[in-house]
């Protein structure tokens, strides 16, 4: 058991309130394959194909409209953190070294290596959202409604 104040030797219960970050995560995977089962979506389809329109005419990822690698992004990618998009647009993925623009960048190419990855994230809720119609809150409710499926 967790202390929720060292210095008092506090014990974390069942009252206690934490930082959930990205516990949110397991949960959109967890969607995602869902949605795999049921031939939604295809983990190696480039997510590209699922799209209206080319990703950096989103504007949340216009700054990719020079660099055609997004053409490569799957979902499997984006769940592996391997789409070279960092956590967040304003830290280098792999040094942490702060871009003070916050310009969305692809630092390597897809696929090739890992680096954790909120924008890759996004980016695939972007893509599900478009597919479903549907935002990714109502489908995680919807999805994961019988306790007995997970």
């Amino acid at each position: 058991m967790g202390l929720k104040n060292i210095d008092q030797n506090e014990y974390l219960d069942t009252s206690t309130v934490l930082y959930a970050a990205s516990f949110s995560k397991a949960v959109f995977g967890y969607l995602t394959l869902k949605l795999v089962q049921e031939k939604v979506i295809d983990l190696d389809k480039p997510l590209c194909k699922y799209l209206s329109k080319p990703i950096p005419e989103y504007e949340y990822f216009s700054d990719l409209k020079s660099d055609d690698r997004w053409k490569l992004m799957t979902a499997r990618m984006c769940l592996s953190h391997t789409t070279g998009l960092p956590n967040v647009r304003w830290f280098h993925p792999t040094t942490g070294v702060q871009d003070t623009l916050g310009v969305m960048k692809i630092y390597f190419a897809p696929g090739i290596k890992y680096a954790y990855s909120g924008e890759g994230i996004k980016l695939l809720q972007l893509v599900i959202e478009e597919i479903t119609k549907k935002n990714v809150e109502e489908l995680a409710i919807e999805k994961s409604s019988n306790p007995l499926e997970w």
